[in-house]
Parts: structure tokens; sequence; C-alpha cells
């Protein structure tokens, strides 16, 4: 993807002004939303972002397609405080979200983040036949990671996702492993389904 000088301008000044702004744009970070917004259904408008911290995802949808309508939310007053220059932003966990306009998609990066319970309110309160596209890992290493898979299977059986038009695995490296002095790597999920769609079943996986 290519991104214009305005936004580069603008994560400029997000790694200058936030300390933990550079986070965001480690590689696996990057990989792995330009995968996701390639991802996207084409018949998508209103997009709802969960776990949207800085809106780096946010800022590529914009990015991709101009015409996205994009609500940032996220648990963290001072992401939402950034987010909300740019992106409509609300600052709510996921599981007390309101939906108060019609969603076509909603996007969930952060699953590993959270316990199950927090997940079946989460998904539960889907509006049906809407979108949804789920990202997740099998980094057991990190200590915010508390609901992780080892494989896609699991992945996909944990997050309840159904009626699925694509899922996949994308390998990225995380810490170097001084102890054996070697990168680490591990995968990224994602899943691409809609929210109680039972009448069209026909297409099976797409795993491309």
């Amino acid at each position: 993807m290519q991104y214009s000088t305005e936004l580069v301008l603008r994560w400029t000044s997000l790694i200058k002004q936030k300390e933990d702004g550079i986070d965001a744009f480690w590689p696996s970070q990057i990989h792995s939303k330009e995968w996701l917004v390639r991802h996207v259904p084409i018949d998508v408008e209103n997009i709802v972002i969960f776990g949207s911290w800085y809106g780096i995802l946010a800022d590529m949808l914009k990015e991709w397609n101009p015409f996205y309508k994009i609500i940032c939310t996220d648990i963290d007053q001072n992401c939402v405080d950034w987010t909300s220059q740019y992106h409509e932003s609300i600052c709510t966990s996921m599981d007390a979200y309101t939906y108060t306009i019609p969603t076509s998609l909603v996007i969930n990066t952060v699953t590993e983040h959270v316990v199950q319970e927090v997940y079946d309110e989460w998904f539960d309160n889907i509006p049906d036949k809407t979108y949804f596209l789920l990202q997740g890992n099998n980094d057991f290493n990190e200590k915010d990671h508390i609901r992780n898979a080892h494989t896609l299977e699991e992945f996909n059986k944990l997050n309840r996702a159904d009626n699925i038009s694509y899922t996949g695995e994308l390998e990225y490296e995380g810490p170097w492993n001084m102890k054996e002095n070697k990168p680490t790597y591990y995968k990224r999920f994602m899943t691409v389904g809609i929210k109680n769609d039972r009448e069209d079943k026909s297409q099976g996986h797409n795993t491309d």
C-alpha cells in the first residue's frame, strides 16, 4: 500500500508525541493491517473497529477507501483522545458497545486480549447479517495475551466463526530469542464471516 504525505506526517507526529506510539509500527503490525485491509468485503460502508489503539488501521482503511465511515473504540482514553482528532471515536469496552447506526462490518484484532465471557458478549451483540473480521495469534509468551489459539481451526472455533468467506494465516517475526540467539516466529490468524447468516453456505472457506 501507498500512503499520502499527510498521513505519514500524522504518524510521525504520533511517534513523537506518544511514548508507545512506535509500537504501532512494528513490521508485524503493519503487515497484518495491510493484509486485513485487502480482505474487507467490497460491499462494506459503515465500520466499527474494536481495540482501535492509535487508529492506524482506521487510517489505512480511509486511505484504501475514503468513503468508509469508521468508528474507533478502545478502553484507553489516551488512545481515544488521539483517534478522535481524525475519526469518530468512543472510549468503551467491546462488550459494552451499543450499536446506534446500521453497521456493515465489525473488526476485532484484539481477540487474544479478552476473556471468553467478554468475547462472547461482544459477539452476541453484533447485529445479524453483519460482517465480522477477526484477527488473533499463537503468541502465548506475551503476558497480555489471555485467549490465544494454537491453530487456525482452533482460532475459528474459539471465536465462534461461522459462515466464513475467508480464513487464513500469516507468519510474522516476534521478539529476538536472546537465549538461543535466533528469531522467533508466530502466526497471525484472520477470518471474515457474516454473523448469523444461515441462508448461504455454498461458498465454503476461502484460504487464498
